[in-house]
């Protein structure tokens, strides 16, 4: 008997039932995709990956994309016209990493891949490469 067949058959409550078949479907699917099976694979790693982090940055509301909205209003004054734009970018990847801290410790969240020590310190080693460029784009002035 194949598994579609006993699966269909079981007692399983009809939710779990479609779900089972969705994934054997899927994986029937997945044998008869085109490109490298590797690829598939990694894409799943990818989006794995994606999911943890996301749960680590989305914030309160689960808005996918809510530390870049967040992030973009901290950094809308970066934005102007007027130099130090090495500076500028240091800056905006350590406001992510403020920002992901800053949702953590306000909602009382665990980070799933990277936790509060490890963003704090990220965010040490941008301030001080923060403040070397700073220094360097005087230099030029």
């Amino acid at each position: 008997m194949k598994r579609m067949d006993l699966i269909s058959k079981s007692k399983i409550p009809q939710s779990i039932n479609h779900r089972l078949s969705s994934i054997i479907n899927n994986k029937k699917n997945m044998k008869q995709k085109a490109g490298h099976p590797k690829f598939y694979k990694i894409l799943k790693e990818l989006a794995d990956l994606h999911n943890k982090k996301n749960y680590d940055y989305a914030g309160k509301g689960n808005n996918p994309l809510g530390n870049f909205k967040r992030c973009g209003s901290m950094v809308r004054a970066l934005l102007k016209e007027g130099g130090y734009e090495d500076l500028k970018v240091s800056l905006i990847y350590m406001s992510k990493q403020i920002d992901a801290v800053i949702d953590m410790i306000g909602n009382g969240r665990e980070a799933q891949v990277e936790g509060i020590t490890d963003k704090l310190n990220d965010i040490a080693v941008y301030a001080i490469l923060s403040r070397i460029l700073y220094e360097e784009n005087n230099r030029k002035l």
